[in-house]
């Protein structure tokens, strides 16, 4: 039998951060923003919806680079334009009594030219055009790899998500890098 007594107690992380109690939300692709990344009707109405009685929720896929972007209406958090979609989805979640965690992200080889409006980059590109066909190429689906000043600005692209994400009242972050995505 499963003890469930403590499932709903406060709990404190190692860095005296006080969890309303063990319940989470783990991290979903919704699809739900507006075109630009902005906050929807539709976004935040299911938000609005979801944190009730949760102790941390954490949102999904939040873009931290233009060349990131991997799926139409991804939310972003590339500049200070973006800190009202920020802060109101972190003030949705807080509001509901949940911790607000921002979870950033960038789509690697695994990001859409056709969202992006630029170049898909990947750390080796030989290894993901080698796959490709010339109907492929031919659509500017080539990759591009990534040089060493470009790996340190989107080091500093996540730094600056991180720091967007902080600043627009999120109590914390988590880096996505499963599924082949970049970190």
């Amino acid at each position: 039998m499963v003890d469930n007594s403590k499932l709903f107690e406060k709990y404190t992380l190692n860095n005296k951060v006080e969890v309303p109690n063990l319940l989470a939300v783990a991290p979903l692709t919704l699809f739900g923003s507006n075109p630009d990344g902005s906050v929807s009707k539709e976004e935040r109405e299911y938000l609005q919806s979801r944190a009730t009685g949760i102790g941390l929720y954490i949102l999904g896929a939040e873009a931290v680079s233009q060349e990131g972007i991997a799926f139409a209406t991804q939310p972003r958090a590339l500049s200070d334009k973006d800190i009202p979609s920020l802060e109101e989805r972190a003030k949705i979640i807080k509001a509901q009594g949940a911790l607000a965690i921002n979870q950033i992200h960038h789509g690697g080889s695994l990001a859409d030219s056709k969202y992006s409006g630029t170049s898909v980059v990947a750390v080796s590109a030989e290894i993901y055009n080698e796959r490709l066909t010339k109907k492929d190429i031919k659509k500017g689906n080539e990759k591009k790899q990534l040089n060493n000043d470009e790996i340190l600005r989107i080091i500093n692209d996540f730094a600056k998500a991180t720091e967007l994400s902080i600043k627009a009242g999120f109590d914390g972050i988590e880096i996505h890098g499963a599924n082949n995505y970049l970190i």
